[in-house]
């Protein structure tokens, strides 16, 4: 719905997809540059940014764990949430990679900012 006399502002990228890593990697530097996020990436090619270390209990592929968290697209649309009053209680090895590589980086308590190219998600 855009209404008359509005003026429709488009950016159109045309991506060669026998390099999807180099492609999704230039666009989630791009979300970081626009968001002022400074975040690391890991060798895996997921981009993470520790706001709590929490404490020294680390969660392995085994553990249980209890997760409040907000799931985003890059474009902001919220895909998936769970609140700390109702959180996602499973095994890490039953969630996506990215979460399986990202989450051991911090203890019980910790909060991070994960931006997981689709590989590591859900394709």
């Amino acid at each position: 719905n855009i209404p008359g006399n509005a003026i429709l502002d488009t950016r159109i990228e045309i991506a060669d997809d026998s390099n999807l890593e180099l492609y999704e990697d230039r666009l989630i530097n791009r979300y970081l540059t626009e968001k002022n996020i400074t975040a690391i990436k890991d060798a895996s090619g997921i981009y993470y940014q520790i706001n709590a270390a929490g404490d020294s209990n680390f969660p392995t592929i085994d553990s249980e764990i209890t997760i409040a968290y907000t799931g985003r697209l890059l474009s902001g649309t919220v895909f998936d949430s769970r609140t700390s009053a109702n959180p996602l209680t499973s095994k890490l090895s039953d969630l996506i990679e990215g979460w399986q590589i990202t989450l051991p980086k911090i203890g019980v308590g910790g909060k991070i900012k994960i931006i997981v190219p689709s590989r590591y998600a859900y394709g």
